[in-house]
C-alpha cells in the first residue's frame, strides 16, 4: 500500500484579490475604450441593519476601485410587499443595469426565496437565482 501524499497550495486572499481588481480594471477600461460603457451594479437594501449598511459601503468602494457604476436602492423595513416587487422587477428589467446585489437577510414579509427566482440570472451577482 502506498502512502496518500498531499500537496497543499497557500492561497493568500490579499494577492487573488488584488490580481482579480487588476483583471477587472482592465476589463472596465477595455469596454470604456471601445466606446461602451461601464457595468453598473444595483445595490438594494432594505432596512437599517448596520451590518449591511457596512456591506453595500464596502461594496460601493470596491466598485469604485474598479470603475463600475454603482447606484443603491434603500427601502425602509415595513415597505409594502408589492410596492418592494414592483420596484425590484423596474430594477431587474432595466437594461442599463447589468448586475443585482440584493442585500440578506429581508424582512420576512418579503420572502426571499420568491425574490431569488425573480433575478435575471443574467444580473444575479450573488449566483442565488
Amino acid at each position: 500500500m502506498q502512502p496518500v501524499v498531499c500537496v497543499m497550495e497557500l492561497i493568500k486572499g490579499r494577492e487573488v484579490v488584488a490580481a482579480l481588481n487588476k483583471r477587472l480594471t482592465e476589463e472596465v477600461e477595455q469596454l470604456t475604450a471601445a466606446g461602451k460603457r461601464p457595468p453598473k451594479l444595483a445595490i438594494l437594501r432594505v432596512g437599517e441593519q448596520p451590518d449591511q449598511i457596512s456591506y453595500e459601503r464596502g461594496a460601493g468602494k470596491r466598485m469604485d476601485k474598479i470603475g463600475i457604476f454603482h447606484q443603491e436602492y434603500v427601502y425602509p423595513e415595513d415597505i409594502d410587499r408589492e410596492r418592494f416587487y414592483q420596484e425590484f422587477d423596474r430594477i431587474n428589467a432595466d437594461p442599463e443595469m447589468d448586475g443585482i446585489l440584493l442585500l440578506r437577510p429581508l424582512p420576512a414579509h418579503l420572502k426571499e426565496k420568491e425574490l431569488e427566482r425573480r433575478i435575471d440570472p443574467a444580473k444575479d451577482v450573488d449566483g442565488i437565482s
